[in-house]
């Protein structure tokens, strides 16, 4: 018990760094004229559901109570034994609260057991999934290269299509219907319409 106390109490002293003053630590301290400021602890407690903090308060009150024990001016016997019942008191507080604590600890490392095997099927699918992108690529590029594209296709031209070699001809734009070499395969139509000049 002495161990227990002895670190609690370090852990009180680490703890007072973080309050803005020494007043403030005090347990249950409200403003002489009202107002908002607790102490930090309780205010602390309230909003968080911190084991740690909510045993230090419970070690500030029972503090509190042996000091007023003390000056109480009682016979020894009697604030012995009644502080050793607030002390047995508030050690069935702290193992229920340590119980709690570990109750809550192996809920945790269930929920992070099975937080673990889904990341690692979810690992697995992903690794399934860019194999079967990476199989999908591989298929597209190889139908890709199987398939000649059209610049390597060859060019068919008239000449191999009529097996007849082709004549340089040359066309006047003047006369779209005529060949200038043989004006007899494209004849020239006379246009039956009179000509008038206006």
């Amino acid at each position: 018990m002495k161990t227990i106390m002895s670190t609690i109490s370090n852990i009180s002293q680490n703890y007072r760094a973080s309050c803005k003053s020494e007043q403030s630590i005090t347990p249950l301290r409200v403003p002489f004229n009202g107002g908002s400021q607790q102490n930090c602890l309780s205010k602390k407690s309230h909003t968080s559901n911190n084991i740690l903090e909510i045993v230090l308060i419970e070690y500030k009150q029972l503090c509190a109570w042996v000091i007023r024990e003390i000056n109480l001016k009682i016979d020894h016997n009697q604030m012995i034994s009644n502080i050793n019942k607030q002390l047995f008191q508030f050690e069935r507080f702290l193992a229920k609260n340590l119980d709690g604590y570990g109750q809550e600890i192996q809920a945790l490392k269930l929920v992070h057991h099975e937080h673990q095997v889904t990341i690692q099927k979810l690992s697995s699918t992903n690794q399934d999934l860019k194999k079967k992108l990476k199989q999908i690529s591989n298929n597209i590029n190889e139908e890709f290269q199987t398939n000649t594209p059209l610049q390597k296709r060859h060019n068919y031209s008239i000449e191999l299509i009529t097996k007849q070699p082709l004549r340089n001809i040359s066309y006047s734009l003047q006369e779209p219907h005529c060949d200038k070499e043989n004006r007899e395969i494209f004849p020239k139509k006379k246009s039956l319409k009179p000509k008038f000049k206006i």
